[in-house]
C-alpha cells in the first residue's frame, strides 16, 4: 500500500483526497496592482476606482501601486517577469504595449508573448483640436489643410507621444503635411492654440477641452474613435472621410504569461463586475475615458490589432524607432 494511503488510514481520512490546485486556491492573499506611471494622473484615479469593487468579488485587499520609468516600460517590465499566480496584475495602457516596444527596440518585453490579458476597462478617443478660425469638419478641415503649401503645424508632447504618433497616422492617410512641434505636455500647447498662434493639436479628450470648444475658444473638429463618442457629442468621427481611422488610448488589466486559465478568468470575472459598478464608471468618465470590459480573447484581439498597425507605420517610415 503507498505511504499516502496508509497515512490516510491510519487518521482515519478517506484513501484519496483531493488536491487542491493553485489556480483553486487563488486568491489566498492581497493582489498587487501595479501602474506603470506615477501616482495622480487619470490612469491612477481609473487603477484606484476598481480596487474596492474587485475586493469585494475576490474576497483579498487590492493593493494599488505605481512603477513609472521610461515611458510605462519599467513597472511593464516588472509584470512580465512576475510569478504567473494572478496575485501581481498590471493597469495597463495602450503606449507600454503598442508603441514603446517598437519605438525603443531594447524593451525588456515582448507585448504579444509575455503577458495574459484579463479584461479591456476604457478608451480614450484621439480628437483633432483647432483654433476657431479653422473648418468645423473633418472633410472641410482636411480639404483645408491640403490648399496650405507649406502644411500645417501639430502641437504634441514630444516625440512618440500619442498626439505626435496619431498626427503622423492622420497625415499619411489624409495625404497632408503636417509640421512636428513638440512640448513639454499637451496642455502645454494648449494656450498658443488659443492665441492662434498654433493652428492644431492631436490629443486626447478632456473635459477641460470641451469646455475650452464650448467657449468658442477652440474647436473640436473631429473624433478618432470608431463611432461617435458620448465624450465629445456632436463631434463627427475622421472615420467618416477616413474609413477605418481610430486613434485612441485604450486601458486594461493583464497578468504575466503563463497564468493559469482559472485564475485569469476569474479576474476577468472581478474586473468585468467593477466595470459594471455606476460609480466606477463615472470615474472613467469624469477622466474623460469611456468604460467598457471586455472578454480575455477581446483585448488579445486589441492589442494584437493595435501593434500590428504601428509596426506597419515603423515599417512604413510613417513613426521611427529610436
Amino acid at each position: 500500500m503507498k505511504r499516502r494511503t496508509l497515512l490516510a488510514a491510519a487518521l482515519g481520512a478517506p484513501a484519496y483526497l483531493p488536491t487542491v490546485s493553485r489556480a483553486q486556491q487563488f486568491p489566498n492573499r492581497p493582489i498587487r496592482m501595479v501602474l506603470p506611471s506615477s501616482v495622480g494622473g487619470s490612469a491612477d484615479a481609473m487603477m484606484r476606482a476598481l480596487a474596492e469593487p474587485m475586493r469585494k468579488v475576490l474576497g483579498q485587499p487590492v493593493i494599488c501601486e505605481n512603477r513609472p520609468g521610461a515611458s510605462g516600460a519599467m513597472g511593464t517590465a516588472d509584470i512580465a517577469r512576475a510569478d504567473p499566480d494572478g496575485h501581481t496584475i498590471a493597469f495597463i495602457w495602450s503606449g507600454p504595449m503598442s508603441v514603446v516596444p517598437l519605438l525603443k527596440p531594447n524593451t525588456p518585453y515582448d507585448p504579444l508573448r509575455d503577458f495574459t490579458p484579463i479584461s479591456l476597462v476604457g478608451a480614450a478617443p484621439g480628437a483633432i483640436l483647432a483654433h476657431p478660425s479653422m473648418p468645423g469638419t473633418p472633410k472641410a478641415f482636411i480639404e483645408y489643410v491640403r490648399g496650405l503649401p507649406n502644411g500645417i503645424e501639430a502641437g504634441n508632447a514630444g516625440v512618440g507621444s500619442p498626439g505626435h504618433l496619431w498626427a503622423q497616422m492622420f497625415a499619411q492617410r489624409a495625404g497632408l503635411k503636417i509640421l512636428h512641434v513638440p512640448y513639454k505636455g499637451t496642455s502645454d500647447a494648449v494656450p498658443p492654440l488659443v492665441a492662434g498662434e498654433l493652428k492644431m493639436i492631436f490629443s486626447t479628450t478632456s473635459a477641460a477641452y470641451t469646455n475650452l470648444a464650448k467657449a468658442g475658444k477652440i474647436r473640436i473638429v473631429a473624433v478618432a474613435s470608431e463611432k461617435p463618442s458620448p465624450l465629445v457629442p456632436g463631434v463627427e468621427t475622421l472615420a467618416s472621410v477616413l474609413p477605418g481611422f481610430e486613434a485612441e488610448v485604450w486601458y486594461g488589466i493583464m497578468g504575466p504569461r503563463g497564468l493559469p486559465d482559472e485564475v485569469a478568468r476569474k479576474l476577468n470575472q472581478a474586473v468585468v463586475t467593477a466595470m459594471a459598478d455606476p460609480e466606477v464608471q463615472q470615474k472613467y468618465v469624469d477622466n474623460s475615458v469611456a468604460p467598457f470590459s471586455t472578454t480575455q480573447q477581446g483585448m488579445q484581439q486589441r492589442v494584437v490589432r493595435e501593434y500590428e498597425l504601428w509596426k506597419g507605420l515603423l515599417r512604413d517610415g510613417v513613426i521611427k524607432a529610436e
